[in-house]
């Protein structure tokens, strides 16, 4: 997946997609970015999606659109979606909208693995 800005890994049930990107700029909510990372969860074999934001310095509004896509798409199929490795800046925007409280953020995909 990684000409899509991510790579995979299992993790007993969950699912762990390291986003490879450092700035996520034109990713809407239907780019190929946020629709493929809908179909691992949709798939079935994940019951835990983990991002790892570790890489990612900046989100764009328009992606952090799609991420709410993303999270609804999850939670239709069954599957939980847990957000780590954020940068403090991208935490302080979420904060702002809101948005921290409808996403499960974590700090390290150990913590977002145990959540």
């Amino acid at each position: 997946m990684d000409d899509l800005g991510y790579s995979v890994r299992q993790e007993g049930t969950a699912t762990v997609a390291l986003l490879l990107r450092r700035r996520i700029t034109s990713e809407g909510s239907r780019s190929p970015l946020w629709t493929s990372l809908e179909e691992l969860a949709r798939q079935g074999k994940t019951e835990l999606l983990v991002l790892d934001f570790s890489q990612v310095q900046y989100v764009a509004s328009q992606a952090l659109g799609g991420l709410v896509m993303l999270a609804k798409g999850c939670r239709a199929a069954g599957c939980q979606l847990h957000l780590c490795g954020l940068c403090p800046s991208i935490i302080e925007v979420l904060e702002l909208m809101k948005l921290d409280k409808a996403l499960k953020i974590y700090p390290d995909v150990a913590e977002a693995l145990a959540g």
